[in-house]
């Protein structure tokens, strides 16, 4: 999903620069995030937003998560405007996105506690994550597409909107 709307978003020139985040040891304390955001600290308060797409592939319907902690924290709350945004432009398309509260968080969180906008696309109902069923005959290409379509605008919007005066 990330890479094609990579790939699509690279035959354009937005007027701010897009990255494409893949992270390591996202299970648990989501170290990866946390070295990046350490790594760079400098450039996180130009960052616009952050959009996490994170067990997406199968399992039941596709959520923007409000609010989800890590096991020691009390709850994180998603930005709203950025949330808003996602499901207008769902709505636009004609995708149906739910919300929901999470019982974890995921590498979105580092950077909301650095002080970046951030949501997070997921499906939590994968019943067959980590196991030996889990096999790639079972992603929802659906599913995928309408991520991809939802955050490749987003973030063309994103990266072209006017700075607010």
């Amino acid at each position: 999903c990330q890479m094609e709307v990579a790939r699509v978003l690279s035959k354009f020139r937005p007027k701010r620069s897009v990255e494409f985040i893949c992270s390591t040891a996202e299970e648990s304390a989501s170290s990866g995030a946390w070295q990046f955001v350490q790594a760079h600290k400098e450039r996180l308060s130009k960052m616009k937003a952050l959009i996490n797409l994170d067990m997406l592939g199968t399992g039941g319907r596709l959520n923007l998560v409000e609010k989800g902690q890590w096991h020691d924290t009390e709850p994180i709350e998603f930005t709203p405007w950025l949330l808003e945004m996602l499901e207008n432009v769902a709505d636009e398309l004609g995708y149906y996105v739910g919300r929901m509260i999470a019982a974890t968080t995921s590498e979105e969180t580092r950077f909301l506690e650095a002080g970046v906008p951030a949501a997070w696309f997921y499906k939590w109902d994968d019943y067959y994550y980590h196991s030996e069923h889990d096999t790639p005959e079972k992603i929802d290409a659906n599913s995928l597409k309408a991520v991809a379509d939802i955050v490749a605008i987003a973030i063309w919007r994103l990266a072209n909107e006017e700075p607010s005066s």
